[in-house]
């Protein structure tokens, strides 16, 4: 018999640690625009951050490979941001009202690898017939947590709290 290494003792554990794991997944695109910034040779302005980002778009529009890269991952990051709003009433729900059902981890696995895939289609595609794979990742991505939420709803009701 194989021995098997479990990552986590329980499977609250895994859709409780997914919401920090969200967190990081939401700045790594600002470590890859930190990086998109240095080749620019400009140095971030963090006194005026939004002058900073304003050039940076002046530059884009000036068909700046680099800024306009840069300006991806700061949008991509603020997607991101934006999806721990859904995600982490729907991670805490699913921990209180749904058991932690085997589709609660499913749709919490899947949640966590299609955001990080989103984090490099957004960034790395400069393409415009690529931006319908970005697309359709966030909506499958934006699926998951609507499912979750919608199982809590229904298993909240007046037969979970009868004793």
């Amino acid at each position: 018999m194989v021995p098997t290494i479990r990552l986590f003792t329980s499977d609250c554990e895994f859709i409780l640690i997914s919401i920090p794991i969200g967190i990081i997944i939401a700045f790594i695109p600002l470590l890859i625009r930190f990086f998109a910034i240095s080749s620019l040779k400009k140095v971030l302005d963090n006194k005026a951050p939004r002058l900073f980002l304003a050039s940076l778009e002046s530059e884009a529009l000036m068909d700046n490979k680099q800024a306009k890269f840069a300006l991806r991952c700061h949008a991509c990051h603020l997607n991101m941001i934006e999806d721990c709003i859904i995600w982490w009433p729907a991670a805490i729900g699913s921990l209180l009202f749904s058991y932690t059902n085997k589709m609660s981890l499913a749709l919490t696995a899947i949640h966590m690898i299609l955001r990080f895939l989103y984090v490099f289609v957004y960034c790395f595609n400069g393409n415009k017939g690529l931006s319908y794979l970005r697309s359709f990742i966030w909506f499958c991505g934006w699926v998951c947590p609507m499912i979750m939420l919608f199982e809590q709803a229904h298993n909240v009701g007046p037969n979970r709290w009868d004793v």
